[in-house]
Formats: C-alpha cells, structure tokens, sequence
C-alpha cells in the first residue's frame, strides 16, 4: 500500500515539477491533467479530516436514536434488536461500497438506507431537538451520497 502512495504522490510531485520547470514545452492536456489531479488529491484530504473531525460526534447523534428505533419497534419479532442494528449497519456499508463500485441496486440501496436512518433518526429523537438531530442525520448521509 505504501508503495502505491509513493508512487501516486511520486508521479504527481514530478509531473508538477516538470510543469513549473518548462512550462511553455508542456501541452495543454498535460496541465489539465496535473491540476485535475492536484484538485481531486486535495478535495479528498479535506474530505477525509471533515469525516475524522465530525465522526465521534455524528455517530453519537446518529447511532442512539436508530437503536432506540429498532429496539422498540423489533419487540414481538423473531429478531432481537441487536441483529436488528447490526443488520441495519450491514446494510448501509454494502450500499456505500458497491455504490462506490458503480452497482446501480446497490445505489438504490444506499439511498434508501439513509432515508430510512433520517426518518428513525427524526421520529426517536427528543421533541426539544428533533429538527437538530434530522438536519445532523441529514448532512451526515450527503455527506457520503
């Protein structure tokens, strides 16, 4: 894996190296490439730190109100709310990774799994904070669309 990050951060610093040294021998194409390239690797930095930064505090706003959800309303059923939640969290990393994987039902999937989270999340959450808690819930599954 290091290897691939070196490599991938290797051919970017020297294409850009190659940029800023000749800069009128290079093609048009060349540029395009280099600052494309320059923009999706800092997009994906800021993205990655915006979802460490933010994790902790979602999953304490998101996971609570889904649990109750499914451990008041699986109650009569064969399932217990344990296999419940672990069933629901199952089913919204399928979605997000074969969606990442261009897998058109697993998009479908994936959409509808966070609709699902809003609307447990907005029914289970505390009069006093329910729009809060729907709008987190919200921008937390955008985030990841």
């Amino acid at each position: 894996m290091r290897d691939i990050r070196e490599s991938i951060g290797g051919s970017l610093l020297s294409s850009a190296a190659t940029l800023l040294a000749h800069p009128h021998e290079t093609s048009p194409d060349v540029w395009r490439t280099t600052w494309i390239n320059a923009l999706t690797a800092a997009v994906g930095l800021a993205l990655v730190i915006d979802l460490a930064a933010d994790a902790a505090a979602v999953l304490t706003t998101v996971a609570p109100p889904v649990r109750t959800y499914l451990t008041t309303h699986t109650q009569g059923l064969p399932v217990d709310a344990a296999t419940a939640y672990a069933l629901w969290q199952i089913t919204g990393l399928v979605g997000l990774v074969a969606g990442f994987i261009r897998i058109t039902a697993a998009r479908t999937l994936w959409i509808t799994w966070g609709a699902a989270s809003v609307a447990m999340i907005r029914q289970t959450a505390p009069d006093s904070s329910r729009t809060v808690a729907t709008g987190i819930a919200w921008k937390h599954w955008l985030n990841r669309t």
